[in-house]
Parts: C-alpha cells; structure tokens; sequence
C-alpha cells in the first residue's frame, strides 16, 4: 500500500505530464487534498484530482493520455501502485 509521499510523487508526476510544467510543494498538496476529498476507486479518485487540478475534463484528460506515451505510462503506473491500496 502507498504511503502519502508515494501517492503524492505519482500525483505530482501525472499532473507535471498532463500540464507540462513543474509543480510547487503547495500545488502538489492541493492536489493531495483533492485527491483525498474523492470518491471511488484509486482511478476514479486520481481523474477527479487531476480534472480539478488541471481544469480539464475527464474527457480531456483522456485525450491527452492517448497522445502522450509519456502521459499513458505515468498514468498506467500510478493506477498500479494506487490499486495497490
């Protein structure tokens, strides 16, 4: 099971593909914040973050993902190790 510093470098990690650009300690704790305040699986819980986070639809979201083999493996990997919870 992730700890909160695992679940917040993946956090971080997606969120820093899915912007393109580099996240303060503060972003990335609010983004830890939403993903807490979510419900549902460790998926449904991590693209409700990220939508909040980034303002972009899930739909978007998914978009980008399937552009980016850099976004789709960062975010493969973060549902892997979040399922692990």
């Amino acid at each position: 099971m992730p700890n909160e510093f695992e679940i917040k470098r993946l956090l971080k990690e997606a969120a820093e593909k899915l912007t393109g650009r580099k996240l303060s300690e503060q972003e990335v704790s609010k983004l830890y914040q939403f993903y807490q305040q979510a419900y549902g699986t460790a998926y449904r819980k991590t693209i409700d973050a990220l939508s909040k986070f980034s303002s972009l639809t899930e739909k978007q979201i998914i978009e980008k993902r399937s552009s980016s083999d850099d976004l789709d493996r960062v975010m493969q990997d973060l549902a892997r190790r979040l399922d692990e919870e």
